[in-house]
This record gives structure tokens, sequence and C-alpha cells, in this order.
């Protein structure tokens, strides 16, 4: 999903456990997908997207960072190094 913008068509010849198609409607994409076996347990997805949509929300939380918030609140209590304070030493050196 990170390779198409909002609106766009996603297609998914394999539907599996309905991923692709509840992170499209998540996303805003528009979808097409195949899927032969049961689909049962893709339309509960879809049903309860919500569900799907907060831990997509809480794993994109800590994406692309270097400590998550629970990491930094215990390095900073252990007066180990965090980003703030490699800056902040920076500054305080010029």
């Amino acid at each position: 999903m990170s390779c198409s913008e909002e609106g766009d068509v996603v297609f998914d010849p394999f539907g599996g456990s309905g991923t692709t198609y509840v992170v499209a409607e998540i996303k805003r994409r528009r979808w097409i997908g195949i899927e032969l076996g049961p689909v049962d347990g893709i339309v509960s997805r879809l049903e309860e997207i919500s569900t799907d949509a907060d831990l997509i929300e809480r794993i994109r939380r800590n994406y692309n960072c270097l400590f998550t918030e629970e990491t930094l609140c215990a390095r900073r209590q252990m007066g180990l190094w965090t980003c703030e304070s490699v800056r902040k030493a920076g500054r305080e050196s010029r």
C-alpha cells in the first residue's frame, strides 16, 4: 500500500485471510480480489474493520522510529542516551 495513493486500485489474486483487502479499505484504496476458498473469514474481517484499523494504528505509531515511547522512557530512567540527549549535547558543544 505504500506504493499507491488514495483512490488507486489494488489487486490481490490470492485473498487468503483478506489482509490486503482490509488494509486497502483502511488506506482508502479501491480493491479487486480473488479467493477460491471460503471467504467467511474475509467477510468477518471487513465487517469488524475497526479492530484491524486499531491494530494498524498501534503498529504504525512505532514505525520508522529508533525507540518506541516505552523504550524511550526506560532509557531516560536508566540515564542512557536518547536522540534528544545527543541533539542537546551537540547544541551545547557549539
